[in-house]
């Protein structure tokens, strides 16, 4: 079957669903970290770091799947539109977006 008339929406609903996955368990890893810096009564204990710093890095790994997962979806359409000034722009604040929302957990810690 040529390349061009294979249908991809099961896939690209598969992507879809994997997204939103992540999305939520990156949403509550995100609210169980802020929840333990605001509420834990003595945070610079080692264990109490190291569970901060284990859900730290699960949650950057979820938001590096939520990445890598978005930049699957432009792989398997049909067409993507040229990149224009507005695709550069839009590309780059949601790309900002994403690394301001990781750098806010280093941001909790020095609070």
């Amino acid at each position: 079957m040529p390349e061009v008339t294979r249908n991809r929406s099961d896939f690209i609903s598969y992507l879809s669903g994997l997204g939103s996955m992540f999305t939520l368990i990156c949403g509550f890893t995100f609210t169980t970290i802020t929840l333990l810096v605001t509420t834990l009564p003595n945070a610079t204990e080692m264990r109490v770091q190291t569970v901060l710093f284990f859900l730290t890095m699960v949650f950057d790994l979820f938001m590096y799947l939520i990445q890598r997962n978005n930049a699957e979806y432009v792989q398997y359409c049909s067409y993507v539109p040229p990149m224009d000034t507005r695709m550069n722009i839009c590309s780059a604040l949601s790309t900002l977006g994403l690394v301001l929302w990781g750098l806010s957990i280093p941001a909790m810690f020095l609070l």
